[in-house]
């Protein structure tokens, strides 16, 4: 469902039990869902009852989203800015321009996968781990127009 359909309150659950620990989801889910449903809004109390516990790699990445909110938007734009000049790039022909937008969703990338890592610590035995994890998902989450909305509000 997209934001824009869903009720204020069906948004407010939504961002809380993305913000919950991994080790909470589930519960947190639970008491959402069953508030959602006294209230009578059934519509919300379905989309939280579908909503499945992130593996460690897009909880981190929605919790970067949080609070990097601007640099989730830069490697958005700066995704779509370098999709748009590799569709005018002649068969095997590079341009600087090309390559620096490149450099720049790499950079991008990057430091927010370290930060993926960081919000780990704590949460995972070996946030190093993930950081390959973290980053593939950053860079498919851009890409893929049906994930970009739920990366951009920290909903992965």
């Amino acid at each position: 469902m997209a934001a824009s359909e869903q009720s204020p309150a069906g948004e407010r659950a939504l961002d809380e039990l993305y913000a919950a620990g991994p080790e909470e989801f589930v519960l947190v889910r639970s008491r959402l869902e069953t508030g959602l449903r006294q209230g009578g809004d059934l519509v919300a109390a379905d989309e939280i009852r579908g909503r499945r516990r992130p593996n460690l790699a897009a909880w981190a990445i929605n919790q970067v989203a949080r609070v990097a909110a601007a640099e989730i938007a830069e490697l958005v734009e700066t995704t779509h800015a370098l999709a748009a000049a590799q569709s005018t790039l002649a068969p095997g022909v590079a341009t600087d321009a090309w390559r620096e937008r490149a450099r720049e969703r790499q950079r991008h990338v990057d430091r927010l996968a370290d930060a993926g890592v960081t919000a780990l610590r704590g949460r995972a035995p070996k946030p190093d781990a993930y950081r390959d994890a973290i980053a593939a998902t950053l860079e498919a989450a851009t890409v893929d127009p049906a994930w970009t909305d739920d990366l951009v509000v920290g909903r992965l």
